[in-house]
C-alpha cells in the first residue's frame, strides 16, 4: 500500500511519461527516474523493519522493469519497499542504454548513486578508455552483482555450434532494398548532426531533445523497414496486411491495420512518409499498460507533479526569448531540410503502380504533400477520404482515397483498381529470380551473383519451384497468383530440409509477417508447424508450445524474438534458425538458450541467415 500523496505522484509521473492529458491540458515531457526512485525511497523509509512483511522480494525477468514508469514497474517498486531485500533475476540487464541499469539499481537501492544514469555512463566511459573507473563502481558491483554461466552446472551440456550464412539478394531484391538503405543512412546522418548540435539555453535544449526523439523514432522505423525488405519485399510498407493471408493459422483473422483508414492509397499506396515507423510489424509479447485518455477532473495541487515532469519550456525566462525565436527559425529550416530525406519513401513502394515508375527505378521520393485538387493533404491522418467500393479493392476492409482521387482510381478497367492492392500483388512476385511475374531482369543478381536454385522456371520468371500458394485469394476471391520465395526464404527452406526427420527446429524472427511467409512455405512443403507470437493470448501460446513438444510429427516452431526469448524451456528442439537479428546480441543468446539448457540431450546447431 502507498500513501495517498505517493499514489498521486506516481500516477502523475505515469501520465506525463505517456504524454497523457492531466488537469485538462496536455503535459508532454519527460519524467526523471532518479527523482522517482528518491520518492519511493522516502516512502520505504516510513516503514520500520518489523513492518516489512517479506524478508526477500524476488523479481524474475527483471529487464522488463527498464521503464520505471510502467504500471507494473511502479507496483514492483512499491512491493519492494515492503521487503528487507530485493533480488532481480535477468539474463539481459543492459538492453538499450545505461538508463536500463540505473532503473534496475533503483529497485535494489532506491535513491543511491547507482540509480542515476550518470553513474553507469562513467562506468561505460571508463571501459572505452575515456574515463577512470571509480572505486565506487567496483564496490557497487562487488556488493550487488552475482553472475552465473553454464560452467556452474553439475552436468555438462551437449555442444552448441553457431554458424552464419551470407545470403546474397537477387538483383530485383537489391533494387528494392537500396533506396530504403539510402534513406536510412541519410536519416542516421541527420541524427548525428542533431546530436552534435550545441544547444545554448533551456529552450534550445528542449528543442534538441524533441528533435532527437523524433529522429530516433524515424531511424528505428526505417531500420525495421530495411530488415523486413531483406526477408521479403512484400513485407515492406506494412505488408502484413496481405502476407497473413498466406499463413493458414492467420488467414481468417481480421486485419487491424490502423493506417488503412487514415491514408489515401492513390497518393501514398505504400503507407510511407507519414511519420509512423515499422514498429506496427514488430511483435509485442503482451499487452502494454492501458490508461484512458480522459482528462483528469480532480483539483489536486500541481505540487504532485513537481520533481517528476520536465515540461517543455521549463526554466525559460525573458532573457532567452530572442535567442529562442532565432533558434526556432533555424530549427524550422533544418527540419525542412531533414524532412526531405526523413519522410522519403523508396521509389518502388510509391511509384510501382500502373502509370508510375517501374520497380527498382529512380531515387526515393516522398508522397506529395497534397493531391492534385490542392485541398486534400497527406498529413497523417489524411483528410477528405472516401472508401473504395468492394469491386475495386481486394482488401478485407476496402482502402480509402481522397474524394478527388476516387474518379481517377475507379477509371481503371483492370482489377484491382486500388493502387495499394496492385502494388502488393507486384511485391509478392519480386524475389529470387525475375523482377516480377513476367520475369524481368532474369535470374541473375547484380555483379553476377545468383539467387539460390538459380535459373528461370516455367511459372513466370524466377527459380523453378519458388512460386507457392497459387490458390490464395483476396477478399473478393480473386487469386493473388502465388507468392514467390525470396533468396533468404529459399536458403531457410534448404536448411530445414537438411534437418533429420527425428529432430525438431525453431525458426526465429522479430516480424510476424516474416513468420507468415515461413508458415506458408512449410505448408506448401507439407511440414507441420506451431507458432508462438503476440497474435495469440498467453493461454493459446502455451497450448501451441505444449503441442510442439508432445507431438513428434510437428517438427518446426515459429517463434517471435520478443515473445519467446525468455522464460521458455524448449529442449525438445536442437536446431535454431534466425531469419533476422535484433539490436542486442544477448537477446539472441537468450533465444539460443531456450534449447541449449538442462534437459537437452542432442548437440544444438544455430544458424543465422
Amino acid at each position: 500500500s502507498a500513501t495517498a500523496a505517493c499514489a498521486r505522484a506516481l500516477q502523475a509521473a505515469y501520465e506525463a511519461d505517456k504524454g497523457r492529458k492531466a488537469k485538462g491540458r496536455s503535459r508532454y515531457g519527460t519524467c526523471d527516474p532518479v527523482k522517482l526512485a528518491r520518492r519511493l525511497a522516502q516512502e520505504g523509509a516510513a516503514f520500520a523493519p518489523s513492518q516489512r512483511c517479506w524478508l526477500t522480494f524476488v523479481l524474475d525477468e527483471a529487464h522488463e522493469l527498464r521503464n520505471p514508469f510502467s504500471f507494473w514497474a511502479m507496483a514492483a517498486a512499491l512491493m519492494g519497499q515492503h521487503a528487507r531485500r530485493v533480488v532481480l533475476a535477468t539474463g539481459t540487464p543492459y538492453n538499450n542504454r545505461e538508463g536500463d541499469l540505473a532503473t534496475l539499481s533503483s529497485f535494489i537501492e532506491p535513491g543511491a548513486a547507482a540509480s542515476a544514469p550518470a553513474f553507469w555512463r562513467e562506468a561505460r566511459d571508463a571501459l572505452e578508455g575515456s574515463g577512470t573507473m571509480k572505486e565506487e563502481h567496483r564496490s557497487w558491483l562487488a556488493l550487488h552483482l552475482l553472475m552465473r554461466d553454464k560452467s556452474v552446472l553439475a552436468t555438462a551440456l551437449p555442444p552448441k555450434s553457431v554458424s552464419e550464412e551470407a545470403v546474397l539478394p537477387s538483383g530485383p531484391e537489391r533494387q528494392l532494398y537500396s533506396p530504403v538503405e539510402e534513406v536510412l543512412i541519410k536519416s542516421l546522418r541527420n541524427l548525428v548532426t542533431v546530436m552534435k548540435r550545441k544547444a545554448s539555453g533551456k529552450a534550445a535544449a528542449a528543442r534538441k531533445r524533441r528533435d532527437l526523439m523524433r529522429l530516433q523514432k524515424r531511424c528505428m522505423g526505417l531500420a525495421q523497414e530495411a530488415r523486413m525488405v531483406l526477408i521479403h519485399p512484400a513485407l515492406g510498407g506494412k505488408g502484413r496486411e496481405v502476407t497473413k493471408l498466406f499463413a493458414p493459422s492467420r488467414a481468417a483473422r481480421p486485419s487491424d491495420l490502423k493506417a488503412a483508414k487514415a491514408v489515401c492509397v492513390c497518393c501514398n499506396p505504400s503507407f510511407g512518409g507519414m511519420g509512423a515507423g515499422a514498429e506496427d510489424e514488430a511483435d509485442e509479447a503482451g499487452d502494454g499498460d492501458a490508461l484512458d485518455d480522459e482528462e483528469e477532473e480532480d483539483d489536486d495541487d500541481d505540487d504532485d507533479l513537481d520533481g517528476f515532469i520536465v515540461r517543455d519550456g521549463d526554466g525559460e525566462d525573458s532573457d532567452d526569448s530572442d535567442e529562442g525565436e532565432e533558434a526556432e527559425a533555424e530549427e524550422e529550416q533544418e527540419e525542412a531540410e531533414e524532412e526531405d530525406g526523413l519522410a522519403a519513401e523508396p521509389a518502388p513502394r510509391v511509384a510501382a503502380v500502373d502509370g508510375g515508375a517501374p520497380v527498382g527505378s529512380g531515387r526515393p521520393r516522398s508522397p506529395p504533400d497534397a493531391c492534385s485538387c490542392g485541398k486534400c493533404t497527406n498529413d497523417f491522418p489524411a483528410q477528405n477520404l472516401v472508401q473504395l467500393p468492394r469491386t475495386a479493392c481486394g482488401a478485407a476492409e476496402p482502402h480509402w482515397v481522397h474524394a478527388c482521387c476516387a474518379a481517377q482510381v475507379l477509371a481503371s478497367p483492370a482489377y484491382p483498381a486500388c493502387p495499394r492492392c496492385r502494388l502488393q500483388r507486384r511485391m509478392l512476385k519480386v524475389s529470387a529470380g525475375g523482377g516480377e511475374s513476367d520475369g524481368e531482369d532474369g535470374a541473375n543478381g547484380e555483379d553476377g551473383a545468383t539467387g539460390e536454385d538459380g535459373g528461370t522456371g516455367e511459372d513466370g520468371g524466377g527459380p523453378e519451384g519458388t512460386l507457392i500458394c497459387s490458390e490464395v485469394a483476396d477478399a473478393n476471391g480473386v487469386p493473388f497468383g502465388g507468392l514467390r520465395l525470396s533468396t533468404k526464404l529459399i536458403a531457410l527452406r534448404r536448411q530445414l530440409a537438411a534437418v533429420p526427420s527425428a529432430e525438431k527446429s525453431i525458426v526465429y524472427s522479430n516480424f510476424k509477417g516474416g513468420l507468415d511467409l515461413v508458415e506458408a512455405m512449410l505448408s506448401e512443403d507439407g511440414v507441420r508447424c506451431c507458432r508462438f507470437d503476440g497474435d495469440d493470448p498467453p493461454a493459446e501460446r502455451s497450448e501451441q508450445l505444449a503441442t510442439f513438444k508432445s507431438r513428434p510429427e510437428i517438427r518446426v516452431l515459429l517463434l517471435c524474438l520478443s515473445a519467446g526469448s525468455v522464460g521458455l524451456n524448449i529442449a525438445e528442439a536442437c536446431h535454431g534458425f534466425f531469419l533476422d537479428v535484433w539490436w542486442n546480441p544477448f537477446v539472441h543468446r537468450q533465444c539460443e538458450d531456450r534449447m541449449h539448457r538442462i534437459g537437452q540431450t542432442r548437440p544444438v546447431a544455430i544458424s543465422y541467415l
